[in-house]
């Protein structure tokens, strides 16, 4: 699975049928509700720019 964030606030998803197990799925969801009820993303270390190359 291959997740990636755009500016504003929009997360998105790939997904590979092939090669996913329910557990990965399941596991993904774990993990975001776990960021999302911490407020994870408000950590200053995730507010900062990195250089693009």
């Amino acid at each position: 699975m291959i997740c990636d964030f755009r500016a504003p606030g929009v997360v998105r998803f790939g997904l590979a049928t092939l090669y996913l197990r329910y557990m990965d799925i399941w596991e993904a969801v774990a993990v975001i509700t776990s960021v999302m009820e911490e407020q994870a993303w408000k950590q200053d270390r995730f507010n900062e720019r990195a250089a693009v190359t």
